[in-house]
């Protein structure tokens, strides 16, 4: 860089620098597919455990966002980053992986917002925004163990759901229906 004098000699240091970065793109994403699934569960358990619950029967506390550990996605992160092969499938684990960081922080938006759990939320909007929805969506809030259904970005009916325990969390994520069990008729 000091033997750049020249606007072109400045172009062709920077296309240096450009392919060095590019032959290291397949390894870069690849320790980042590995290291964000750590950060991860990191980030859920220290929040997880600033925010706990504490249930007065067992005299337990829990983490509210058990989902996003190695106990729950990231076990199933840790599973898609064993059968990638490819750049791109290494690339796949990165989005999804920053995918759950986006819903980590929704919940934990979540978790200190006071509207009433049958009203519009801010963070509904966000995660239809930011997955581009359209139609019927369901809107689980598993700090609120609530369900908002939305047809065409309007609420049209919420519940009181129960969805896991710390053990057996229930997955966060964007999800898509694949087979409808029931009716049967």
């Amino acid at each position: 860089m000091n033997n750049a004098k020249t606007i072109h000699d400045y172009l062709v240091f920077s296309n240096k620098i450009d392919a060095d970065m590019a032959s290291m793109h397949n390894d870069l994403v690849q320790g980042a597919s590995t290291y964000l699934i750590g950060a991860l569960d990191s980030q859920a358990r220290a929040w997880g455990k600033a925010h706990a619950f504490h249930d007065l029967v067992d005299g337990q506390n829990y983490i509210l966002d058990a989902a996003y550990t190695t106990d729950g996605i990231g076990y199933w992160l840790n599973r898609e980053l064993g059968w990638a092969y490819l750049p791109a499938d290494f690339q796949s684990v990165v989005d999804d992986e920053n995918n759950e960081f986006f819903n980590l922080s929704m919940l934990q938006q979540d978790y200190s917002d006071s509207t009433p759990y049958n009203q519009v939320h801010a963070t509904d909007k966000q995660l239809i925004n930011h997955y581009h929805l359209g139609g019927q969506i369901i809107v689980v809030s598993m700090v609120e163990q609530a369900l908002r259904f939305y047809q065409d970005g309007k609420l049209v009916r919420a519940f009181h759901v129960t969805t896991g325990r710390v053990e057996r969390p229930v997955l966060p994520g964007y999800w898509t229906v694949q087979d409808r069990k029931a009716p049967d008729e």
